[in-house]
């Protein structure tokens, strides 16, 4: 390679790799996997080496970063380096090989989770912590104490009396699962984009300036290793055993190897287990046990050389990017998606993956058609990782974030400094609507059953639902109403809809005399394939089904060429097929012509209310194909209201009754759920309940000053603004007086004077199956009337954990581990001298 070409690679990869580690360290968005930074690093090093080149500043010779302005900075005492990674076997062994050159005695090793979170080392003075400082550039981190102060596994007081005077211990700081899925469902329903990852989110966190926030993010910690000198104990395993009699929560997997072969089944095991775990894990950690060997083996410049970091690789799938189409949401951001051909990651059937904004479209250079690699980020969420250019067609359209709204045609706007795009026109654009419309009926805000997505659908396509108002006014148009039938929408994409209908729907639409629930049980029981040469009497034994009515089945299966279609274009796996497969296959329209029937009926139930005319009007559709049609519908041996009920929407008289029925029923629903349910931005179920109790009224919160608002804990900048812009519209203030009117409750009730909340200082959990989640909600709410505090696990300080049916086991395990009382239902009732 040229001089000149090698200087310009050399510049190219330290501009790529500075910008990697300013995305990954201060951002926390990293745009492209471990191992391919990892490789560009790697390609940096052999280049410096080979042209002998030795820059101080090159990303060769530093730890990334993750410093800001925001918090002091410290320096460590002893440098947080970072690990050598490897991705294969044969790398492990070469791992092995470095250190037996080194070390000619016996060994141990530790294999240790390498947790996917953020690294922090803790200082302790006399047994209490003292500080908490941030990877950083290795040199240097950020203190941020009082944020860690917040995470309860972390001991700010140790157990026992044996540890050092002082002394240092690194960790990572992680975000359990069930509380990312948790804080991702309350900002969806706040309307704010949702968090990519739990890694992501963990570091974000841990560098908020509020450490209330900090402390609702019930972020949890594992701790791997203790530097220095003052450790009376020659064994990292053992250390860290005893860091675990100190209070420290060590990963009890963490195992002591005695040779590759135990290493080599450990990374095996957990290759697969890892799915099972409650927080990310993206790999093990591969220690030399002995502390003294550790010292021979020292370091390189950026890492140790007696521990590797041994990655996993993310199930990685390649498929074809088939459609990007933009949804809009009830705020009126703009989601794109991508659409998938279907593949299998991680054991789920992933068909779309989010593709977060604009920036992230355009860093990806998507094209439709491409062939793109997909895989789950932090083991839940699908996301496109990169595109396979070697397979781009030159002919293949650029994929283009929508300028304009994909509904209602408004142009879009940015506001600076966010990365998504929104559509302002929220009185006129329909998902916008129809999205408020449903966040205000749900079960966590005005709670009006009978009043479901389709529904809503339904009534706004109808002309009688418009905003949240209308609701109360539906009853003024009974007659209208019932008798309005439509099917439910199962597809997340409205403009996209093909429903899927179960086999033993179409089956059970032959006249036979079978019941639905023995079709059921038979697709639950036999293979479809099967279905070709089993007996009536081993699907009777296999079943449980009456041995006249598998007969009646077999026959039904072996005489129709049509259900023999079917079953033929199914998987192995597949229990459903389309109405586009209906169409070709018990139909009988070639291909073409079902797609063309599908594209302008989407469901079977559009096709049977259809007349002549209609039909005859559809462009590629001629009289062949109206004459197969409607043979089908007169063949007599067929109920086709059967199939036709599969999903109907039907607003009859009972229906309609509910619908009244919940709405009266909203009228009692406390203040803070109904200011939750009035959709302001960034407001979401906490916040609006921390507003609700400090300004005691909606008049107090409407003339609250920016200062007023960002007064109260939790509220910050943003929120502030967001709720004085909403309430500086006419149209929302004449909303809210409607509502007034209708009976909604705009001020706090106080049930009980400060004597009578018993629950006072007492914290609950509840988990279970209480009969319906509307009990659930009711204990959880009457628990905090009382005065007690709901947590969503269990911990030192809970008091009592309140278990219905199928009650989580890990949570009753960790109560009694902790001496938690557990309770029933009736036995809280009882103790407190309450009813739900």
């Amino acid at each position: 390679m040229e001089e000149q070409i090698v200087k310009l690679r050399i510049e190219e990869l330290t501009n790529q790799i500075n910008e990697h580690n300013y995305n990954y360290y201060v951002l926390n968005q990293p745009v492209i996997s471990d191992l391919d930074f990892d490789m560009m690093l790697k390609e940096l090093e052999q280049l410096e080496k080979d042209n002998n080149i030795d820059n101080p500043n090159s990303p060769t010779k530093r730890v990334g970063s993750d410093l800001s302005n925001v918090f002091e900075q410290v320096p460590h005492k002893y440098t947080m380096l970072s690990l050598a990674n490897a991705y294969s076997e044969s790398e492990v062994i070469d791992f092995d090989n470095r250190i037996r050159k080194v070390i000619e005695t016996d060994f141990e090793y530790v294999c240790e989770l390498k947790f996917d979170g953020t690294s922090i080392s803790l200082i302790y003075e006399n047994g209490e912590l003292a500080r908490a400082i941030t990877r950083g550039d290795g040199e240097k981190g950020e203190d941020v104490t009082a944020n860690v102060r917040t995470i309860r596994s972390i001991p700010l007081k140790l157990r026992d009396k044996d540890y050092p005077a002082s002394f240092e211990i690194r960790g990572e700081i992680v975000m359990p699962f069930s509380v990312f899925n948790s804080l991702n469902t309350e900002l969806e329903k706040a309307g704010e984009q949702l968090l990519a990852n739990p890694r992501n989110t963990a570091a974000g966190t841990l560098k908020m300036k509020n450490s209330k926030i900090v402390a609702s993010r019930k972020l949890d910690a594992y701790f791997y290793y203790l530097p220095g000198e003052n450790m009376m104990i020659d064994g990292h395993f053992e250390s860290l055993q005893k860091a675990g009699e100190w209070g420290f929560k060590v990963s009890e997997d963490t195992k002591l190897c005695k040779n590759m072969n135990e290493v080599f089944e450990f990374l095996k095991y957990w290759n697969e287990a890892r799915f099972n775990l409650p927080v990310a894990t993206d790999g093990v950690v591969i220690k030399v046990n002995s502390k003294k060997l550790q010292e021979n083996l020292g370091f390189t410049a950026k890492s140790p050389r007696w521990a590797i970091a041994y990655k996993f690789k993310a199930e990685n799938v390649s498929t074809i990017l088939q459609d990007v189409i933009f949804q809009v949401g009830r705020t009126g951001a703009i989601t794109p998606v991508a659409k998938l051909k279907p593949i299998w990651i991680a054991g789920t059937k992933v068909e779309r993956a989010s593709l977060h904004n604009a920036d992230f479209i355009n860093n990806l250079d998507l094209h439709i058609s491409d062939t793109v690699f997909v895989e789950k980020g932090g083991e839940i969420i699908p996301k496109i990782t990169g595109v396979d250019i070697s397979k781009r067609d030159a002919s293949l359209e650029k994929v283009i974030f929508t300028l304009t709204c994909p509904e209602c045609r408004t142009p879009l706007i940015r506001t600076e400094g966010e990365a998504a795009f929104y559509c302002p026109n929220e009185d006129g654009c329909p998902p916008q609507i129809k999205g408020k419309i449903e966040h205000f009926v749900s079960r966590d805000t005005m709670d009006i059953e009978g009043l479901g997505k389709e529904t809503i659908k339904l009534f706004y396509d109808s002309g009688f639902l418009k905003n949240i108002t209308d609701i109360f006014h539906l009853k003024e148009h009974e007659s209208q109403l019932i008798g309005l039938e439509t099917v439910k929408i199962t597809d997340n994409d409205e403009n996209e809809v093909s429903p899927e209908i179960p086999v033993e729907r179409l089956l059970f639409c032959f006249k036979t005399g079978v019941a639905l629930k023995d079709f059921e049980k038979l697709f639950k029981s036999v293979s479809k394939h099967k279905l070709a040469f089993i007996s009536s009497n081993e699907i009777s034994e296999l079943t449980g089904i009456k041995s006249d009515k598998c007969d009646k089945i077999l026959s039904l299966i072996r005489s129709e060429i049509s259900i023999k279609s079917v079953l033929k274009s199914l998987d192995e796996n597949d229990t459903t097929f389309s109405f586009q497969s209906l169409l070709i296959n018990i139909i009988g329209l070639n291909p073409h012509k079902a797609e063309l029937i599908n594209e302008h009926f989407k469901y079977y139930y559009f096709l049977l209310k259809a007349n002549q005319t209609e039909l005859e009007k559809i462009d590629g559709i001629d009289i062949f194909d109206i004459g197969k049609i409607n043979d089908f519908f007169n063949r007599k041996n067929i109920d086709h209201d059967k199939l036709n009920h599969l999903n109907k929407i039907s607003i009859q008289q009972k229906t309609f009754e509910n619908i009244l029925a919940g709405i009266e029923k909203s009228k009692d629903i406390p203040f803070e759920k109904v200011l939750f349910s009035l959709g302001i931005r960034y407001v979401g179920e906490t916040i609006a309940k921390i507003l609700a109790k400090s300004f005691k009224n909606i008049d107090n919160l409407i003339i609250a000053s920016v200062d007023d608002l960002k007064n109260v804990e939790g509220v910050g900048e943003k929120i502030a603004m967001s709720i004085k812009e909403y309430f500086s519209v006419d149209k929302h203030i004449q909303q809210i007086e409607a509502l007034k009117n209708f009976g909604l409750k705009f001020e706090i009730v106080e049930k009980l004077s400060t004597e009578e909340k018993i629950l006072t200082g007492l914290t609950f959990v509840v988990t279970g199956n209480f009969g319906t989640p509307q009990l659930r909600d009711n204990l959880k709410n009457r628990i905090e009337e009382l005065g007690g505090k709901v947590s969503s696990g269990v911990t030192g300080s809970t008091n009592y954990l309140i278990a219905g049916e199928k009650a989580g086991p890990d949570k009753i395990s960790k109560a009694k581990k902790l001496n938690v009382k557990v309770l029933t239902k009736e036995q809280f009732e009882e103790k407190f001298k309450t009813t739900i």
